[in-house]
């Protein structure tokens, strides 16, 4: 039961690799799209960012329950079990984790890329909110001081 279990296991992680390295070629997309300034790229680039988020549910179902069978078999609970633990666990237990091992790696890596790419799109977007923000301000403020803008130069 556990040599099927860690061959869901590592099914679920080369699954996830996949979708994290879509994920990542998405949000690469959108950025280039967003830093391009022109509308028409950003819908589509949007469009399959929203894809690919759209099966994380069903894939974070299926690690819930691949970790509910791995904690039983274990006899722990489900919170407390990681890729590393697992493998620990496993190797303990006299089974070959090099390939867990390889893949845990690889996973670590995209899941990295992707969090970088996310964290470079979110400072493009809260930097434009700011700018957008402060051009309604001086647009709809009339009494307002042309000097106290940070982003825009209001002084005509």
């Amino acid at each position: 039961m556990i040599t099927t279990l860690a061959i869901q296991l590592e099914s679920w992680v080369q699954e996830e690799i996949g979708a994290q390295a879509r994920l990542a070629e998405a949000l690469a997309a959108l950025e280039q799209a967003v830093r391009a300034g022109t509308r028409a790229p950003i819908i589509p680039a949007g469009a399959a960012l929203e894809a690919e988020l759209a099966g994380a549910p069903a894939r974070e179902a299926r690690r819930r329950v691949l970790l509910g069978r791995l904690a039983a078999a274990f006899g722990l609970p489900a919170q407390a079990l990681t890729l590393t633990r697992i493998a620990a666990r496993l190797e303990a237990e006299q089974h070959d984790t090099s390939r867990l091992a390889g893949l845990r790696a690889e996973l670590r890596v995209t899941v990295a890329g992707v969090a970088r790419s996310a964290r470079r799109l979110a400072a493009v977007a809260q930097y434009h909110r700011g700018f957008l923000d402060e051009l309604c301000r001086v647009l709809l403020d009339k009494d307002a001081n042309p000097a106290a803008g940070q982003l825009v130069d209001a002084r005509g």
